[in-house]
């Protein structure tokens, strides 16, 4: 079953009076559960393209359907509600907030919707993340590799229908990287997860399920491994 849809996806913008085509009439799917990797020279349009699909940019054209939301109709504060609710973001850099411990960081996303948290699951969460140890710490006294578990841990809290991850080894070590894509084949085995994933690394491609190659805002390749 699909959980995304992608139709005729275009993402233009104008500079010094010309049009630059970010993403150039895209169009894919992908199915509930999947492991994605998208690679692509930086210019392709790969993280534009998982802009849109995490509801943070808007397309020129073309329609988005994600868990049977068409959310390209959806104006500036529906957008904001759906990717708090529905898609769980994990950025290169992080983007913990700093003045918020280790457990309110991970809990962000539930107390900004005012929704209770599921404490059995976060604290499988927490857990299988080995953070039982920092729940009291600022991000700014951890290291980058358990940074980036706290965020992966806020992007799966909510349970959501998308977890998009962009870079999310890149300013990680060998050994960091490898353990942060465990943890997201983890996450894709144990929950299901439909995850995204943007990277330069082969390597980590090669784990996921189907890797997407994009130039000049087009698919030129779309392989599945497994």
């Amino acid at each position: 079953m699909e959980i995304l849809n992608v139709s005729n996806l275009t993402k233009v913008y104008k500079t010094g009076g010309e049009s630059v085509y970010a993403l150039n009439d895209l169009s894919l799917t992908v199915k509930r559960g999947e492991f994605v990797a998208i690679m692509g020279p930086s210019g392709s349009g790969k993280s534009t393209l998982l802009h849109i699909l995490g509801c943070v940019d808007e397309p020129t054209a073309g329609s988005v359907t994600i868990d049977g939301h068409n959310v390209s109709t959806f104006n500036e504060e529906k957008l904001t509600l759906f990717r708090r609710r529905h898609i769980g973001l994990v950025y290169q850099f992080y983007n913990l907030i700093p003045i918020l411990d280790v457990e309110n960081n991970i809990k962000l996303p539930l107390l900004l919707d005012q929704t209770s948290v599921d404490e059995d699951y976060y604290q499988e969460l927490i857990t299988q993340l080995g953070l039982q140890d920092r729940l009291n710490h600022l991000p700014n006294q951890l290291s980058g590799g358990q940074q980036q578990r706290v965020s992966i841990a806020r992007a799966l809290i909510s349970h959501p229908s998308l977890l998009l991850a962009d870079e999310p080894t890149g300013n990680l070590d060998q050994a960091n990287s490898q353990e942060i894509i465990d943890i997201l084949k983890h996450a894709h085995k144990e929950y299901s997860q439909t995850i995204i994933l943007i990277t330069h690394d082969e390597t980590i491609a090669s784990q996921a399920d189907r890797i997407i190659h994009i130039e000049d805002g087009k698919i030129i390749r779309d392989e599945v491994l497994r």
